[in-house]
């Protein structure tokens, strides 16, 4: 932004900067000066003729606070930085948790007792204790991919690369007997065990079709909890209540499409509201999959589409039309195609939400670091076997979605930043009320067909 009496302030790497910028020229002049660090690489910047500036500030310490049952805080542990994925020690004296620097995660070792704070690793994140409290596992990001590490908190060793394989992993637990390491496949989304003998192969806890997470082993061994989209209900649900508090009134005597169906989860969901329920998918695997799963249903139909038209649906035939993590793993010039032959099979006064990145958002230097991370990925993918595929984030921002949709027929009702490009997304969707950092914007849009 312009400030009188002639500077211009931006933001680059979480820094405000002020720089010389001559009018008449439009040139900048001289060299940038900083005037506030360790701010958001979206935040918001106001400034007065007298000198005044507002911004949004991010803080640079953290608090641990410990809380009773009834929710009275007994006392307060000052940290070094903001941490996530927290983990108190077996002994409970010492934490661990990663914090985000600029891009780069790092991983810290807090002493409760003494409040003294060691930074344990870099490129690092998530991680979770060994059961004798002397090892913890952790993902690292070094290689470009999320693969499993173990490290000492003597800090004397180094650190061991327990899996790598070309997927991204979170660690979530480490079994009480010691034998056990669980983790959340970010790619095929569902929960792995990797055991901690023998030849450590790890193999998926529950196959399914429906994403699982964050799975924790209980004390005893015995039982594994984890989180799961299997019905799709959440979801259909979250979306539905939304349209009602937009005062938007849905047409349930019409049929619903799920386009980008896979095994039907969200197909099924909207059978609970709507009379009939289409799903449309890419892959006859998914179709396969999704007739045996949906058998008992007789208000789900699906149909294989491997063509950029929708030519099996007649005009102005679904009420409804939903998807979501679909067309971003589609190229633009084809999810623009599909968007206009929803729009077709949408009969009037229906309403259509959809899913789909804007853009990366991140400071230039991350940014960056995001682009040599996918060069990597995409060097790698070409001295794989021809069965490992590799689904890439496609992103269109609002602006083009409006000049794509602009017709005196549509109106767009609504748009929503969500969580659906988070890695670890599992079908629980929420509505977010600001980008996040160092991540994909996802917008979801609400069209309505004029009647």
């Amino acid at each position: 932004m312009y400030v009188p009496p002639g500077y211009l302030l931006y933001v680059r790497d979480r820094t405000v900067l002020a720089q010389k910028f001559d009018v008449e020229r439009a040139q900048l002049q001289g060299d940038a000066m900083t005037v506030v660090s360790d701010v958001a690489d979206n935040t918001t910047l106001s400034a007065t003729a007298g000198g005044m500036l507002a911004l949004t500030e991010v803080t640079t310490h953290g608090r641990l606070l410990w809380l009773n049952r009834a929710g009275k805080e007994l006392r307060a542990t000052e940290l070094p930085k903001p941490l996530g994925a927290m983990a108190l020690s077996p002994n409970n004296k010492q934490l661990l948790g990663h914090s985000n620097e600029g891009g780069n995660f790092v991983v810290w070792l807090i002493d409760l007792d003494r409040s003294v704070s060691t930074q344990m690793a870099t490129d690092a994140a998530f991680p979770v204790w060994a059961p004798d409290g002397a090892r913890f596992v952790y993902t690292s990001i070094r290689s470009g991919e999320g693969d499993l590490f173990v490290r000492s908190i003597a800090g004397s060793s180094e650190d061991v690369p327990w899996l790598k394989t070309n997927d991204v992993k979170v660690p979530t637990d480490w079994s009480a007997d010691g034998w056990s390491i669980v983790f959340t496949n970010n790619n095929q989304r569902n929960v792995w065990i990797l055991p901690t003998f023998g030849d450590r192969k790890p193999f998926p806890f529950l196959p399914s079709p429906s994403h699982t997470s964050t799975g924790r082993v209980s004390p005893d061994g015995r039982w594994l909890a984890y989180v799961s989209d299997e019905t799709g209900k959440n979801e259909v649900e979250k979306v539905l209540e939304h349209l009602r508090l937009l005062g938007l009134t849905l047409d349930k005597t019409a049929p619903a499409l799920d386009f980008g169906c896979g095994v039907g989860r969200l197909t099924r969901a909207l059978a609970d509201h709507f009379p009939e329920c289409w799903g449309v998918d890419i892959s006859p695997t998914m179709i396969r999959l999704a007739e045996e799963f949906n058998k008992d249903c007789e208000r789900c139909h699906f149909c294989l589409n491997q063509t950029s038209s929708l030519a099996m649906f007649r005009d102005e035939y679904f009420a409804f039309i939903y998807t979501s993590i679909v067309f971003q793993h589609i190229e633009r010039q084809y999810v623009e195609n599909y968007l206009l032959e929803l729009i077709r099979a949408l009969k009037p006064g229906g309403v259509f939400v959809f899913q789909i990145p804007d853009r990366f958002n991140a400071g230039f230097l991350e940014k960056l670091r995001h682009k040599l991370r996918l060069r990597s990925r995409l060097a790698r993918m070409f001295k794989r076997r021809s069965d490992v595929f590799l689904m890439d984030m496609h992103c269109i921002p609002e602006s083009a979605v409006r000049k794509l949709l602009f017709s005196p027929e549509i109106r767009i009702a609504d748009i929503q930043r969500t969580n659906s490009t988070d890695p670890s997304f599992n079908g629980n969707l929420q509505y977010l009320d600001h980008d996040p950092d160092r991540s994909y914007i996802s917008k979801q849009y609400c069209l309505i067909k004029s009647p």
